[in-house]
């Protein structure tokens, strides 16, 4: 499948060949860096367990995304106490 955000800010997806699994990759990572909020970054996670509980990946992609996933929600939950501890 291939993720992408909608004008409305939901995650859209398509089916695709299993030839072109390195761009999947490579777009679905971009778009995890695009999550500015916690909200968005849920709702990627959510999609994106949901992919793979429902359909085959090759374990080094899936292992690759997650450890993105954790990252960024690391940067952003860092991100938000940087902010609150300025308004201090």
């Amino acid at each position: 499948m291939y993720f992408h955000w909608d004008v409305k800010g939901n995650i859209c997806s398509s089916f695709f060949s299993y030839r072109i699994f390195a761009r999947w990759q490579e777009e679905t990572e971009k778009l995890i860096y695009t999550c500015k909020t916690l909200k968005e970054w849920a709702k990627l996670n959510y999609v994106m367990k949901y992919e793979f509980a429902y359909y085959h990946y090759p374990s080094e992609i899936e292992d690759t995304l997650h450890a993105i996933l954790q990252n960024h929600l690391s940067v952003l939950k860092a991100t938000i106490e940087q902010v609150v501890l300025q308004d201090l």
